[in-house]
């Protein structure tokens, strides 16, 4: 399996955390509550993988590493988390943590040799935009669950759909340099 390929794997399963989070209600909480976990389990695996066969930066390294970590840290939270408004704000630690890692591998990597600006200023966007979700999200997890819910499963959904667009490019990148 090539190494772009479990990044990709990686976004899919976040991506699908978003879905599952957005159809939380109509296909049950205790429901959600197990889905959650495995797949951002899966995901923290697939992202701590890439981490491994990334033989390139070992800033972009501890990145996926870190990532991969509190994925699977947040996955053990979302799964003894005791109530929706529990699960809603480690939901929207999670969309911090990714806004903020996002933001922060794009500084690390501003000292690199060989910079690729769309790839910073996508990540600096990606990040940006978390964030800014992340602050919603937890406004509305005070005034109204359900639309807190509906919050998350995009910001979920949004931050897989990042690492899989994320993937493409540097994959593109890759290609173009050989």
């Amino acid at each position: 399996m090539n190494k772009s390929l479990n990044l990709i794997i990686t976004g899919l399963l976040i991506s699908l955390v978003g879905v599952v989070i957005f159809l939380a209600k109509s296909i049950g909480i205790e429901i959600s509550k197990v889905l959650i976990p495995i797949l951002l389990i899966f995901s923290g695996g697939f992202a701590i993988s890439f981490s491994k066969a990334n033989s390139q930066n070992n800033k972009v390294k501890q990145y996926h590493l870190l990532q991969g970590v509190g994925f699977i840290a947040f996955a053990l939270a979302s799964f003894f988390s005791k109530n929706l408004e529990n699960f809603l704000y480690i939901i929207c630690f999670f969309t911090l943590f990714h806004g903020l890692l996002e933001f922060l591998l794009g500084f690390t990597t501003l000292n690199n040799k060989n910079i690729n600006w769309n790839i910073i200023i996508y990540r600096f966007l990606a990040g940006i935009v978390n964030l800014i979700i992340a602050f919603t999200l937890l406004i509305f997890t005070f005034s109204d669950k359900f639309q807190a819910i509906i919050l998350a499963g995009v910001s979920i959904l949004l931050s897989g759909i990042s690492i899989i667009i994320f993937s493409l490019k540097s994959k593109q990148i890759i290609n173009e340099n050989q």
